[in-house]
């Protein structure tokens, strides 16, 4: 018994392929896409913290920048719902 021409098998087979190709390139643009916000958001913490550090650190001598951005990164996290970053920290 026969279920069908091998050409029909095939076509299948494609057709199977052609929507395993898509699901793929979605995936990957939703992850070039996570990765750009975070690349986004790494930046404008650097750049609060730059700004802010010369204050904070007139107010707490021994406080390295690196402690500081730290600080600023955590407090961006909290207020972003507790999503965790993949890089840095």
């Amino acid at each position: 018994m026969r279920f069908g021409s091998a050409s029909d098998r095939s076509a299948g087979l494609n057709f199977v392929g052609e929507e395993e190709m898509k699901r793929k390139k979605l995936a990957m643009y939703v992850s070039d896409t996570s990765r750009e916000q975070e690349v986004k958001q790494e930046i404008e913490n650097f750049l609060s913290a730059l700004n802010s550090y010369p204050d904070r650190f007139a107010r707490e001598p021994r406080l390295s920048f690196q402690e500081h951005l730290f600080d600023v990164e955590m407090a961006s996290q909290q207020a972003n719902g507790g999503r965790r970053r993949h890089a840095g920290h």
